[in-house]
């Protein structure tokens, strides 16, 4: 797993999110009306075939936690993950990028991610 802490080129670990796993729970439920679609399970095991993956998250948000996790849980799975986490970013910092520099700076770094990832896959194609 790659864990890139934008702005001080330091790595970042959290010790907790702010939101308890109740309250976690319960928010699920109203998105999935109690189902237990094992599509909706982030415990990725190793075998598994899975995609590489980036997680952008900011660290001034509620959920820096769970991504920093579900970005080791794919590491252990034997997936690629990159994980950027950017200074002083609220949570879908991205959608204001006429106000926040580093919302365009967020989508750049998606954009290289998916071009690297395709490049990849077609030489691998081929």
């Amino acid at each position: 797993m790659t864990v890139h802490q934008y702005g001080s080129g330091q790595s970042v670990r959290h010790s907790g999110s702010t939101a308890t796993v109740a309250r976690a729970r319960a928010v699920v439920d109203l998105y999935t009306d109690g189902s237990a679609d094992p599509r909706l399970d982030l415990r990725p095991t190793c075998g598994m075939t899975l995609p590489p993956r980036l997680i952008q998250v900011g660290d001034a948000q509620f959920l820096t936690a769970d991504s920093i996790e579900l970005a080791d849980r794919l590491d252990r799975a034997g997936a690629r993950c990159e994980l950027q986490v950017w200074p002083d970013q609220m949570h879908v910092f991205h959608a204001l990028a006429a106000l926040i520099p580093e919302s365009r700076s967020a989508y750049r770094a998606a954009a290289l991610f998916i071009t690297t990832n395709l490049d990849r896959a077609a030489t691998l194609a081929v």
